[in-house]
C-alpha cells in the first residue's frame, strides 16, 4: 500500500472512529466491533486492500504499545479501598474461570481432533481474558467502580497465567518432562518482579516529580519511564502488563504515601500544578487511548482467520462452552454484595485477545506445522467470536427484556435503590 493511500485510509478511520464512538452512544453496540469488522472486511479474507505484513514489525509493536498503556491508564483509576474491596472477588472469580476454561477448551478440542498436544496448547492459549478488550469495553457501561476493578484485575491476573501455563506447556514439550518446581519459579518471579519494579518505579518517579516541578507537565517523560518499566520486565520474562497497572495505581495513589509529601514539603502551589496536570494528562491519555485502540482492533479484525468451517463450528461451541461456565462462576462464586446488573456484565466479560494470539502464532514452533496453523486458526476464530458475542449481548442487558433475564439469573444479588426525585419520592412511587 502507497503512503498517500495509507495517510488516506488513517484520516478516514479517525473519523469514522469518533463517528463510531457516537453510534455507540446511540445503539449501545460498542465501536471496537465495527474497527474489528472493517479490519475484517479489509483484510485478506474480505477486499484484500489490507494485510497484517503491511504493517510490518510495527503491527506487533503498536499492539503491545496499546496494552501498556491500556492497563496505565486502567491503574491510575484504582486506589487501595477499591483494591481491598474486589481481591477476594477477583482472585475467585479468576481462577475458577481459568480452570473451567481448560476444561472445555481442551475437551472439546479432543473430541475433535484426538491430539492431546494440540488439545493442550489451545486450551493453554485461550485460558486469558483480554485487557485490551475488557478496559475500553466496559469504560462506557453503567457499572460501579468496583466491577470494572475486578474486570481490569481479573484480565491482567489472567493474561499472567495464561502465559505462564503456555510457556510451561512449550517447555515441557521441548524438554519431555513437566517440572511444577520450574513452573512455580516462572510464576512467582513474574509477580514478584513485576509488581517491585512498577512501584518502585512509579515511588522514584513521584518523587522526582514532586522535587523537579518541571516534570509535571511532561507526560511524554512519564510514559517513557512507563515503556522502560515494561521493557525490563519482558527481558526478564517478568509481567510486563502487571507493572504498567502497579505503575499507574501507585502514580495516581501518591498522595497517600507517607513520606513523600511529608518529607518533600509539597506546597499549594505544588499541588495545584500536580492537579492541573492530572487534567492535562487525562486528557491527552484519552487520545492516545484511541488511537491506539483505533489500530488494534483494526489490525487484529486484519488477522483473523475464519475460513475453515470445521474452525469455525468448533470455535462457536467453546465459546458458548466459555460462556456457558462463565454464568455458572458468576452466580456461584462472585460475592452477593454486586448488584444484578454488574453481575450481568461480569458473566459476559471473558473476550479473548491479544495475548491469545500473540501466543498461538507461536504454537507452530511446538506442534508439528499442519497442527499449529490449525491451533492458530482456531484460536483467532475463538477471539472473534468472543468479542462479538460480548458486544452484541451485553448492550442487550439494558434493555427491558435483558434486565428481565438478569434479574431471575441473578436474583439473589443486590438491587440498586431507587432514585429518588426533588420531592423526596421514589421515581417507582410509593404504595
Amino acid at each position: 500500500m502507497e503512503s498517500s493511500q495509507a495517510i488516506l485510509l488513517l484520516g478516514v478511520m479517525i473519523i469514522g472512529g469518533h463517528l463510531l464512538g457516537v453510534l455507540f452512544r446511540k445503539t449501545l453496540i460498542p465501536d471496537v466491533l465495527w474497527i474489528m469488522l472493517i479490519g475484517l472486511a479489509l483484510g485478506p479474507i474480505g477486499a484484500g486492500y489490507l494485510d497484517p505484513s503491511d504493517f510490518g514489525k510495527l503491527g506487533p509493536i503498536l499492539s503491545s504499545i496499546a496494552l501498556v498503556v491500556l492497563l496505565y491508564d486502567g491503574g491510575s483509576h484504582l486506589n487501595f479501598k477499591d483494591i481491598a474491596s474486589a481481591l477476594g472477588s477477583v482472585l475467585g472469580v479468576t481462577l475458577v474461570t481459568l480452570v473451567c476454561s481448560l476444561g472445555v477448551v481442551f475437551s472439546l478440542v479432543y473430541a475433535v481432533t484426538l491430539d492431546i498436544p494440540s488439545s493442550i496448547v489451545a486450551a493453554a492459549t485461550l485460558s486469558a481474558t483480554s485487557a485490551v478488550v475488557v478496559v475500553p469495553f466496559v469504560k462506557g457501561l453503567p457499572i460501579e467502580q468496583k466491577t470494572k476493578n475486578l474486570l481490569l484485575a481479573e484480565a491482567v491476573i489472567a493474561d499472567i497465567l495464561c502465559i505462564v501455563i503456555t510457556f510451561t506447556v512449550f517447555e515441557t514439550f521441548t524438554s519431555g518432562h513437566f517440572d511444577p518446581q520450574h513452573a512455580l519459579k516462572f510464576l512467582s518471579s513474574a509477580l514478584v518482579g513485576a509488581v517491585v519494579l512498577g512501584v518502585s518505579g512509579a515511588v522514584l518517579w513521584a518523587i522526582l516529580m514532586v522535587k523537579y516541578s518541571s516534570l509535571i507537565t511532561d507526560l511524554s517523560l512519564t510514559l517513557g519511564t512507563l515503556f522502560v518499566i515494561f521493557g525490563i520486565c519482558e527481558l526478564f520474562h517478568w509481567s510486563g502488563p502487571l507493572a504498567a497497572l502497579c505503575f499507574g495505581f501507585v502514580l495516581n495513589n501518591r498522595s497517600k504515601i507517607p513520606f513523600l509529601y511529608e518529607k518533600l514539603k509539597v506546597s499549594y502551589q505544588d499541588e495545584f500544578d500536580q492537579q492541573m496536570f492530572q487534567r492535562t494528562s487525562n486528557a491527552i491519555l484519552e487520545e492516545a487511548i484511541f488511537m491506539l485502540k483505533l489500530f488494534f482492533f483494526l489490525f487484529l479484525g486484519m488477522q483473523l482467520k475464519i475460513n475453515d468451517p470445521q474452525v469455525i463450528a468448533l470455535s462457536f461451541c467453546i465459546v458458548l462452552g466459555v460462556y456457558f461456565l462463565r454464568l455458572i462462576v458468576t452466580r456461584t462464586v462472585l460475592s452477593r454484595k454486586f448488584f444484578q446488573f454488574d453481575a450481568g456484565v461480569i458473566s459476559l466479560m471473558v473476550p479473548k485477545g491479544l495475548v491469545s494470539a500473540v501466543l498461538a502464532t507461536q504454537a507452530v514452533q511446538y506442534l508439528p506445522k499442519e497442527h499449529g496453523v490449525w491451533v492458530e486458526e482456531l484460536v483467532f476464530a475463538v477471539i472473534f467470536w468472543t468479542i462479538l458475542l460480548s458486544s452484541v449481548v451485553v448492550p442487550l442487558l439494558q434493555t427491558d427484556m435483558g434486565q428481565s433475564v438478569i434479574s431471575r439469573l441473578f436474583s439473589t444479588f443486590a438491587v440498586p435503590e431507587p432514585v429518588a426525585d426533588q420531592s423526596g419520592f421514589s421515581k417507582e412511587g410509593d404504595s
